[in-house]
C-alpha cells in the first residue's frame, strides 16, 4: 500500500513537468505558425515588399497577435487548472488539471487571438508603427 500512496503523490509533480514541456511546444508552435502565415499572407498581399519589410511584418504580428494569444492560452490554461483541481481534488487533480488546462488554454488562446488581431488593427497605420518602421528600415534596410 505504501508503493501506490508514494505513485499517487509523484503524478502531480509528472503532471506538472508534462503541462511545462506541453505548453512551451505550445508557445513555439504559436509564434511559428503566427510568423509564418503572416509571411505568406504579405507575400500574396504586398508581392512589391522586401524580405526585410515582409520580416518587419512578421515580428510585428507574431509579438502582437502571437504574443497576446499565448499569453490568453497560459491564463486560461491556469484557470482552467484551478477549476480541474477544485472540482477533482486528490487523484483526480491531475485528470481535471489536464483536462481544464487544455479546454482553458483553448478558449483563452482563441480569445487571445480574436484580442491580438484587434490590437493589430489599431497598430498597423498608427503614429507608432511608423516610427518602427523608420528604425527598423534604418537598421536593417
Amino acid at each position: 500500500m505504501k508503493d501506490k500512496n508514494a505513485l499517487l503523490e509523484a503524478m502531480p509533480d509528472a503532471a506538472k513537468g508534462a503541462t511545462k514541456v506541453l505548453g512551451v511546444a505550445g508557445t513555439v508552435l504559436t509564434l511559428g505558425s503566427t510568423w509564418n502565415d503572416q509571411w505568406h499572407e504579405d507575400e500574396v498581399d504586398h508581392p512589391d515588399w522586401s524580405d526585410s519589410r515582409r520580416t518587419e511584418s512578421a515580428v510585428t504580428t507574431t509579438v502582437i497577435k502571437g504574443g497576446t494569444t499565448v499569453g490568453a492560452a497560459a491564463a486560461g490554461a491556469w484557470i482552467g487548472g484551478a477549476i480541474g483541481t477544485a472540482l477533482f481534488p486528490g487523484v483526480g487533480t491531475v485528470v481535471g488539471g489536464i483536462v481544464g488546462s487544455a479546454i482553458g488554454g483553448w478558449l483563452g488562446g482563441t480569445g487571445g487571438e480574436m484580442l491580438g488581431d484587434k490590437l493589430n488593427d489599431m497598430y498597423q497605420g498608427s503614429d507608432f508603427a511608423k516610427g518602427v518602421h523608420d528604425v527598423w528600415k534604418g537598421i536593417f534596410g
